[in-house]
């Protein structure tokens, strides 16, 4: 895919740590409502500051030492956006979460080869962003379930080859908050022992699941 979308990365910090987080939207009322409730979220996000053009992303994350971009891309514009996104590859500062509009279409998948590791929609809830952040922040990938099937099913299955006709991962019903989080955690490369240790769950739960994104 060109992102390394299974690559495990360094986390940021310490469990401890401060997540530092940066907005980026072209719009003021929705950038200090994001901030308020982030900052409502967790006590260790702090907000570190607001952009309103994508192209000053970039620099501004690099003087506010930025853990954690999240970017409006419904005010911004997806080629404003996937250019900054491109800029903090490039610097390997700090890693991107990208809020798609609700009619983004397939650019996603120009988010993940510039280099997001962060995907959800505009209309997601608060637990979501908060899970996204954190995991970007501790060198994880958070997919939205509406794109994690998508992405997935030609992973785990080679083009034109046969398969048993499974539960469809990404269509009919969602992915469970869990799922998601399993999903996440398979996408870095880490095995289940880890997957089940990191969620407090049973191993067996987890090879359950990781064969029920499989057989997709």
């Amino acid at each position: 895919m060109g992102t390394g979308l299974a690559e495990s990365v360094a986390p940021v910090g310490g469990a401890s740590d401060q997540i530092r987080i940066l907005i980026g939207g072209n719009h003021p009322i929705f950038r200090s409502g994001l901030g308020l409730m982030l900052g409502e979220l967790s006590p260790a996000f702090t907000i570190v500051g607001e952009v309103a053009e994508a192209a000053a992303v970039a620099d501004t994350a690099r003087q506010q030492a930025a853990d954690v971009v999240v970017y409006d891309e419904d005010s911004l514009g997806s080629p404003a956006v996937l250019a900054s996104v491109g800029q903090l590859t490039g610097q390997r500062s700090a890693r991107a979460v990208v809020l798609l509009g609700l009619d983004a279409g397939d650019s996603w998948r120009e988010h993940l080869r510039a280099g997001a590791r962060g995907l959800l929609f505009r209309d997601g809830d608060a637990d979501e962003l908060g899970f996204a952040v954190r995991s970007v922040a501790a060198g994880g990938v958070h997919l939205t379930p509406r794109l994690a099937g998508v992405i997935v099913r030609p992973l785990v299955r080679p083009a034109g080859t046969g398969g048993p006709a499974g539960r469809q991962v990404g269509r009919g019903d969602p992915l469970t908050l869990r799922q998601a989080e399993i999903l996440d955690l398979m996408l870095t490369g880490v095995s289940n022992a880890e997957i089940a240790a990191e969620l407090s769950l049973s191993e067996k739960t987890v090879k359950f699941t990781c064969r029920t994104f499989s057989e997709s």
